[in-house]
C-alpha cells in the first residue's frame, strides 16, 4: 500500500495542541478583513432589500428574500474563508452573494439599472451551477461536473449574451423582480429586434433545462454512490441545489409553453428563496461535521482507555471516524515498509480516487499510515486529533508488529541460508563430480595406459606423458575456480581493495572504486561486503540498460563497516518493483553477520545500494 498518498494526505508531525495553535494563528490574520467584507456584504444586502422594496410596492417577501440572496451567501462565505479546507468554497459563496447583489438590481424601475440586473442574473445561473457541482472542495472534481458547467457558460456566451442589445424587452416572469409585464425595457436595446431572435432564445432554454436537467441526475448520483460518512455534508446542500435546478427548468418550461401563471409563479418563488437555502445547506453541513467531531473524539478516547489489540484499535478508529472500511497500516524500518497487524507486507494505495491516506508520524518518524475515506480529507484536523489520540496505542502496536515482521524475516532468511548452503553443497559436489573429479580419473587411466606402453616400449608412452601437463593444468584451474566461488583468492590475499579492483574491470559498466580504510576486517565481513558489491555491480549490468557510469564505495567509521554502490541509470520505485533474488541474497548476507542493507532509487534518480555491518559483532 506504500504512496502519497498520497497524494492528498496530511501528516500528523505535531501534537494535537500545537495543531490547534497552528490553526488559531491562521484564522486570526483573516479577522480585519472578514470584518470589513462583512460590513460590505450588510450594507450590499441592505441596498438590495431597498431596491426591491422600492420597486416591488405591495411585494415585502420579495425584497426580504432578495437581501437574504445577498447576505446569506456573503455570510457563510465569510464563515467559511478563514479555514483552509473550505477557503476556495468560501470565495465562491462571496462571489455569488455580490453577484447576487448585482442581480438584485433588476427589482429596480429604473431602465439601466434594471437591466443591469437582468443581464447579471446570466452568470449568475453560471456561478451557481458551479459551485453546486464544485461543493464540497470548491473545485470540479470530476469530467461529468466540467462538461455540465462548460456546457452551460457555453451556452449562456453563445445564445443569452449575444441576444442582449437585439431584444426590446427580456423574458419574464422573472424572479427577482417581480414587474412580469410591467417590467421596464431593456436599456442597452439597439432598436432593431430580428425575427430569429425567438428561435434563438428557445435553442438557448432548451440547452440550459437539458443541461441542468443533467445537474440533477449528476446531484442524485452523487448522493447516491457517497458513503455514509460524505453524505451527512452533502445531502443538505444538494437537495437544496436540485430545487434550485428543478425550479429554474420549470420556470424556462413554464415560461415557453405559456402554461398556468401559478405555476411558473411557484417556480419564480422556489428559484428566489433556494439561493439562501443553498448557503444555508452548506453551512448545515459545515456544522454536522463540528458535532460530529465533537462526539467522536470523546468516544474513542474512551475505548483507547482500555488498551485495545491492534484488531480492536482499527475497529475503535472506524467507529469513530465511522468509516467501515478504515485500514491502519504500520511502517517496519527494518523493511522500509508498511505491515498491517499480522506483519504481511502493505502498499498503501496511489491514485484511487476511493481512498485516501493519512501518514503518522511522531518525533519526526513514521509510525503508521491510516487508509480512509476520502471524505475524511474535508476535515484533516479531524483524522489528526483521532490519530494523536491513539499514538501511543499505535505506536506500541508497530512495536509489536517490528518484532514479529522482524522474527518471521528471521526465519525466513535462515531458511533461505539453509536452502542456499544445500544448494552450493550440491553445485560443488555437481562441478567436483563433473569436472575436477573426471578429469583425476582421466588422468589415472592415462597415466596406467603409459606404464603399459612403457613396458612394451612404445613409442607412444612420451607422447602421452607430454600431454598429460596439459590435462594436469586444466584440473588445477577448474579447482581454482571452484574455489574462488566459495572464497577468492584475491580477497584471501590482498583485501578487499584489490579484490573490488578486479570486480569492477570485469564489469561492462565503467566502474570508479574507492575504498578508504585499507585495513583488513574479519573475513566473514569482508566476503560479505565483496560479494554484495558484486551482485549490486552484476545488477547494474543487468537492469540498468542506459547507465553510463558506477562507483564502489567502501570506508569504515563509527565501529561499522560500510559500501556503497551507486549508479546513473534510469532508477526504478523499489516500493513498486520489490525484492529480487539478487537484493534478497544481499540482505541474507548482511543478516548472517548483524548487516543491514539500504536501498534508494527513484525513476531517473539512479540507484545507490549501500549497506552497513558492526565491525563490533564480526
Amino acid at each position: 500500500m506504500e504512496s502519497p498518498r498520497s497524494n492528498t494526505s496530511v501528516a500528523l508531525a505535531v501534537p494535537p495542541i500545537q495543531g490547534t495553535v497552528q490553526v488559531q494563528g491562521t484564522r486570526s490574520g483573516f479577522d480585519a478583513r472578514v470584518g470589513l467584507m462583512a460590513v460590505v456584504g450588510l450594507a450590499l444586502a441592505g441596498v438590495s432589500v431597498a431596491i426591491a422594496a422600492g420597486g416591488s410596492g405591495s411585494k415585502p417577501a420579495l425584497a426580504v428574500l432578495n437581501g437574504l440572496s445577498v447576505a446569506v451567501p456573503i455570510g457563510v462565505g465569510l464563515y467559511l474563508w478563514p479555514r483552509e479546507e473550505s477557503k476556495r468554497l468560501g470565495s465562491l459563496m462571496v462571489a455569488l452573494g455580490v453577484v447576487y447583489f448585482v442581480v438584485s438590481l433588476s427589482a429596480s424601475r429604473d431602465e439601466l439599472v434594471y437591466s443591469v440586473g437582468r443581464v447579471a442574473a446570466f452568470g449568475a445561473s453560471a456561478l451557481v451551477v458551479y459551485v453546486i457541482l464544485a461543493f464540497p472542495r470548491g473545485r470540479l472534481e470530476t469530467a461529468a461536473a466540467r462538461v455540465i458547467f462548460v456546457a452551460v457558460a457555453v451556452d449562456l456566451a453563445v445564445l443569452y449574451l449575444p441576444l442582449v442589445p437585439l431584444v426590446r424587452f427580456f423574458p419574464h416572469p422573472f424572479p427577482w423582480g417581480g414587474c412580469n409585464a410591467t417590467c421596464p425595457p431593456n436599456a442597452f436595446f439597439a432598436g432593431h429586434q430580428p425575427a430569429f431572435v425567438g428561435a434563438v432564445r428557445s435553442l438557448g432554454e432548451l440547452i440550459g433545462v437539458v443541461f441542468f436537467a443533467a445537474a440533477v441526475v449528476l446531484i442524485g448520483l452523487t448522493i447516491r454512490s457517497a458513503s455514509r460518512l460524505r453524505r451527512r455534508t452533502l445531502l443538505p446542500v444538494l437537495v437544496a441545489s436540485a430545487l434550485w435546478l428543478v425550479a429554474l427548468i420549470a420556470l424556462f418550461v413554464g415560461r415557453r409553453v405559456g402554461g398556468d401563471d401559478d405555476v411558473t409563479d411557484v417556480a419564480s418563488w422556489t428559484v428566489l428563496a433556494s439561493i439562501p437555502l443553498i448557503a444555508l445547506g452548506m453551512l448545515l453541513g459545515v456544522l454536522q461535521w463540528r458535532l460530529y467531531v465533537a462526539a467522536a473524539l470523546p468516544g474513542l478516547i474512551r475505548r483507547l482507555s482500555a488498551h485495545p489489540e491492534p484488531l480492536d484499535l482499527r475497529r475503535a478508529l472506524a467507529d469513530a471516524l465511522e468509516d467501515p472500511s478504515l485500514e491502519i497500516a504500520y511502517w517496519i524500518p527494518s523493511t522500509h515498509g508498511y505491515a498491517d497487524a499480522d506483519g504481511r507486507a502493505v502498499l498503501l494505495p496511489e491514485g484511487d480516487p476511493a481512498r485516501a491516506v493519512t501518514p503518522i508520524a511522531s518525533a519526526g518518524e513514521r509510525v503508521a499510515a491510516i487508509v480512509h475515506d476520502p471524505a475524511l480529507q474535508e476535515r484533516p484536523e479531524l483524522v489528526e486529533a483521532a490519530a494523536a489520540t491513539a499514538m501511543l496505542m499505535l505506536d506500541r502496536d508497530r512495536l509489536n508488529i517490528e518484532l514479529r515482521a522482524s522474527l518471521a524475516e528471521l526465519r525466513a532468511t535462515q531458511t533461505r541460508i539453509l536452502s542456499a548452503a544445500d544448494g552450493e553443497r550440491k553445485r560443488i559436489e555437481r562441478d567436483l563430480h563433473d569436472g575436477a573429479q573426471q578429469r583425476l580419473i582421466a588422468l589415472r587411466i592415462k597415466l596406467s595406459l603409459i606404464s603399459e606402453l612403457m613396458e612394451r616400449g612404445s613409442p607412444r608412452a612420451l607422447e602421452l606423458q607430454h600431454r598429460l601437463a596439459d590435462d594436469v593444468d586444466a584440473a588445477l584451474e577448474e579447482i581454482r575456480g571452484l574455489a574462488q566461488g566459495i572464497y577468492p583468492p584475491l580477497l584471501a590475499s590482498h583485501g578487499l581493495s584489490d579484490a573490488l579492483d578486479a570486480v569492477a574491470a570485469a564489469s561492462s559498466v565503467p566502474t570508479r572504486v574507492r575504498v578508504s580504510d585499507h585495513r583488513r576486517f574479519a573475513p566473514e565481513s569482508e566476503s560479505a561486503v565483496y560479494f554484495c558489491c558484486r551482485e549490486a555491480l552484476q545488477n547494474v549490468a543487468k537492469h540498468a540498460e542506459s547507465a553510463t557510469g558506477a562507483s564502489i564505495d567502501v570506508s569504515s567509521h563509527d565501529g561499522m563497516l560500510t559500501f556503497a554502490v551507486a549508479d546513473d541509470g534510469a532508477g526504478f520505485e523499489p516500493a513498486r518493483t520489490g525484492r529480487g533474488n539478487g537484493l534478497i541474497n544481499m540482505r541474507d548476507r548482511l543478516t548472517v553477520v548483524g548487516g543491514e542493507l539500504d536501498v534508494r532509487s527513484h525513476p531517473g534518480t539512479g540507484t545507490v545500494v549501500s549497506g552497513a555491518i558492526p565491525l563490533g559483532l564480526t
